[in-house]
């Protein structure tokens, strides 16, 4: 069948179907990505598509030739013409909100799309935006705009909005039309080498409120329809599976089941991730067809005929779709299922890839923005590559002995032999076609790849398929509630798990995933090319030509291909990275070191371990030779666990304050578990083996933290000569015991004071003040901004004792930094914000220091 599907009879005599709604769907999409490069305003694209048409018309008439390239022409232009319109239609509601200032406080009126998530286990709190001034866990609600005040009364506004609730979200629906007071932000640009570029017709912005006593009903009424009674039973399933399963697997099933993602944890997450099969958590094609397959069999064992079978199994296939959630996974394989199905019904021939591009060709005329969007492309080419590869690789690697093959198997055992070998070749030749199809999309969009994909799918999917068919036919039974609910929940909890540690074990495997620098789009595109390419047998039948695409594929992979951070031109250098409120700084050596000072967010998804994975590689880090931690606050150390899953590390520095706080003592451990040298730092120590007139120096604290002073420290130095002492003082604990680092290389400094505040400040220039040697250490070129710019009492003094010319400020845009900036442009000191100039790197040479933005979107409002 799948060489049917993909042209290739057997027999020479039969033609292959004629196939013109791929040829349509394959120039819409072209025309949409022409259109976004080339900018064209709608009436234009518009004139051009409609005299295309005309023309077409024509040639069609006069030859029928001349009709494919005809309707190549038609829907290059009219896919530029539908891109025109989404961005003109963007434009529109970005300006119906561009007056409205970051971080003001408004009241907006927002009709729902789609609600917050039921219920959420411990550790699945998520913020897919990156809002400052949130920490996890938040409640996520998409919406729609028609109202916002933000100081001068109400003004019509539209475009969707995300109504984020930072604790306990309100029980809202589709429909449901309600007003909430809060704070407006605007979606989190990319800010970091190696992050993506924004994606089109996303949130115009965001109302960041408190708890679900935020959301009042709008006067007027709720809006109905198909939607709104499709999530009133997704609630009703949602309830009962809570019910009846403890929180991970009621999660779990929720989310295969219902599309409800939001239910599992980070980590689980990140497991199915680095095991190669995050797609079953996407109610997709995989989980309509064992859907289909079930109401067909139970329709097919009814006493029915076989039309009336394949038409309720046509509806309830809907059905489920429309609970599950009309994402782009969902509608493309209903699209598909339909054609199927439909083309049954009438008696017309089968043709999966007539179905793909009809889904294609639909869903790009409903929302050209997703043509640009990895779950768009994901589901599209893991179905393309499917029909293009499978058979081909089924044969590859079902080849054996021709007389073995052309005799008939004998008894049960040779029988099931036979079965299972086809079985299993099947399925791993579909396993491997998806893997390499969406391989070099999941390495742009993700900087990741899964080899263990090819075996982990071969166990995960099977059992995702059982769970599904289960919790299908258990629901009614849960629905009920009490004991016939517990009982029935009983299996799918040990499904669940069968499918959570089978995911888990596969990602724990040695080289099951590799995290590498995201290519370009030309590289990504070029790879999509070359696997088609071959997958067509393009290269068996007009060899020259085909050598010629590859050669031409090669030459774009290799153009656009990623290349490692050059070497600045200076003997060291410090970045700050874009991690929302959080901090991590990159420094780097004339001789190759790379030392990370802290890793967290409290703003970003999983503390921003993805975005600062892929900025690292980005900036051609493939081992840290050092990781240094400040202290214990959460947003500067929470992205280590997964930094040290993706990258080498040398040794571990960390403060005394470190090892206060249980979590961070469970930190160290984790990390010296997997054998990595960890030691406590203190004021003194030095990082040996690095260049000639190159240190990293620790100058504070001056001891373990229980015998750390507010006041005057132990003196030092000159001043130790001369007898200086001590006064007992309050122990300083906290922030107030961050390490100081000083990093010195190309005859600059840079001081990187972690989140030192008024005592600990008071402390370094005590010690200043009574060390002259010290005071000098002190002094430095490049000043990170203690703890992300906030507001101290101290920090004048401490800016005239460090005397700067650049102040680098690591914070998110509702962080209160506006004294902080005041103070370092009243002595001449240029400041840098990660939160308005992206990540930030200061160069460290012997002609001084310049600072220089890595924001790979400058011009992205920010």
């Amino acid at each position: 069948m799948l060489d049917a599907a993909i042209g290739r009879r057997g027999d020479s005599a039969t033609p292959p179907p004629r196939r013109p709604l791929l040829a349509l769907a394959l120039a819409l999409a072209g025309g949409v990505s022409a259109g976004r490069a080339a900018g064209l305003v709608p009436s234009v694209a518009m004139s051009a598509a409609l005299a295309a048409g005309a023309l077409a018309l024509l040639a069609a008439r006069r030859s029928p030739r001349a009709a494919a390239p005809a309707l190549v022409a038609v829907g290059l232009l009219s896919g530029m013409t539908l891109d025109a319109s989404a961005r003109a239609g963007t434009l529109a509601e970005e300006r119906s909100v561009d007056a409205v200032p970051d971080g003001a406080l408004v009241r907006a009126r927002l009709g729902i799309l789609e609600g917050p998530p039921r219920f959420r286990p411990e550790g699945a709190g998520r913020d897919p935006e990156g809002l400052p001034g949130v920490r996890l866990p938040s409640a996520t609600a998409r919406a729609w705009l028609e109202t916002l005040d933000y100081g001068a009364g109400p003004r019509p506004a539209r475009g969707e909005a995300r109504l984020v609730f930072s604790r306990g979200a309100a029980d809202l629906v589709p429909g449901d039309r309600v007003e909430v007071a809060g704070r407006w932000a605007r979606p989190r640009p990319p800010g970091n080498p190696g992050e993506p570029g924004p994606l089109p017709g996303g949130p115009v912005g965001l109302v960041i409120v408190a708890g679900p006593e935020a959301a009042v009903p709008a006067p007027g009424p709720a809006a109905g329809g198909p939607a709104r009674g499709a999530a009133l039973v997704r609630r009703a399933a949602e309830d009962a599976l809570a019910a009846a399963l403890p929180a991970r697997d009621a999660g779990l099933l929720s989310c295969l089941l219902l599309g409800e993602r939001e239910g599992i944890p980070e980590a689980e997450e990140r497991a199915f991730q680095r095991s190669g099969t995050v797609h079953v958590l996407s109610v997709s094609g995989l989980h309509v067809g064992f859907v289909a397959a079930l109401w067909a069999l139970l329709l097919g064992a009814a006493p029915v005929r076989s039309r009336v079978a394949a038409g309720a199994t046509l509806l309830l296939t809907g059905g489920y779709l429309l609970v599950a959630g009309l994402r782009a996974p969902v509608l493309r394989a209903g699209i598909m299922a339909a054609a199927f199905l439909g083309a049954g019904l009438i008696g017309r021939r089968r043709d999966a890839w007539t179905a793909l591009s009809a889904a294609a060709a639909i869903l790009l005329v409903a929302a050209p923005d997703d043509l640009f969007r990895p779950g768009w492309q994901l589901t599209f080419s893991a179905v393309a590559a499917l029909l293009l590869l499978s058979a081909p690789l089924a044969r590859a690697l079902g080849r054996r002995d021709p007389l073995e093959a052309a005799e008939p198997p004998r008894g049960p055992v040779r029988r099931f032999t036979r079965l299972a070998r086809a079985w299993l070749t099947g399925a791993l030749a579909a396993s491997a076609a998806a893997t390499i199809g969406t391989a070099p999309l999941v390495l742009h969009h993700f900087g990741i790849v899964t080899p263990v994909a090819l075996l982990s799918n071969l166990v995960v999917v099977p059992l995702v398929g059982a769970l599904l068919v289960a919790g299908i036919l258990a629901l009614p039974l849960v629905l009920l509630g009490g004991p016939v609910a517990a009982l029935a929940g009983l299996p799918l909890s040990a499904l669940a798990e069968a499918v959570r540690a089978s995911a888990g074990a596969f990602a724990s495997l040695p080289g099951a995933w590799w995290a590498l620098p995201s290519p370009g789009a030309a590289w990504t595109a070029a790879a999509l090319g070359g696997i088609a390419a071959v997958g067509t047998g393009a290269a068996r039948r007009h060899p020259r030509w085909s050598a010629a695409a590859l050669a031409v594929a090669a030459a774009l992979a290799l153009a656009d291909a990623p290349e490692p951070d050059p070497p600045p031109p200076a003997s060291g250098s410090v970045t700050l990275l874009d991690v929302g409120q959080g901090s991590a700084t990159l420094l780097r050596t004339s001789a190759g070191q790379r030392i990370l000072v802290d890793a967290g967010s409290s703003s970003l998804p999983g503390g921003g371990a993805r975005t600062l994975t892929r900025a690292l590689l980005a900036l051609g880090v493939g081992r840290l030779d050092l990781l240094a931690l400040s202290h214990a606050d959460s947003d500067h150390l929470n992205a280590v666990p997964a930094l040290a899953d993706a990258f080498p590390i040398g040794a571990v520095w960390a403060g005394p304050a470190v090892a206060e706080t249980a979590p961070g003592r469970a930190l160290l451990a984790a990390l010296a578990g997997r054998g990595i040298p960890v030691r406590t730092a203190v004021a003194g120590d030095e990082v040996a083996g690095l260049a000639p007139g190159e240190r990293l120096t620790v100058l504070h604290p001056v001891a373990a933290v229980g015998a750390l002073e507010a006041g005057e420290v132990p003196a030092t130095g000159e001043a130790a000569a001369a007898g200086g002492g001590r006064r007992r003082r309050p122990a300083l604990r906290g922030n107030e015991a961050s390490l100081v680092l000083r990093f010195e290389a190309g005859g600059c400094v840079a001081l990187l004071p972690g989140d030192v505040e008024e005592a600990g400040t008071a402390a370094l220039l005590a010690r200043a003040r009574a060390d002259p040697g010290f005071a000098r250490l002190l002094r430095a070129h490049v000043h990170v901004a203690p703890h992300h710019g906030a507001r101290n009492t101290r920090l004048p003094e401490l800016l005239d004792a460090v005397g700067p010319n650049l102040l680098l400020i690591s914070a998110g845009r509702a962080f209160p930094v506006g004294d902080t900036l005041d103070l370092s442009r009243a002595r001449g000191i240029e400041p840098w914000l990660t939160a308005r100039d992206g990540a930030v790197r200061a160069l460290l040479g012997p002609e001084g220091v310049r600072a220089v933005s890595l924001n790979p979107f400058p011009l992205s409002r920010r």
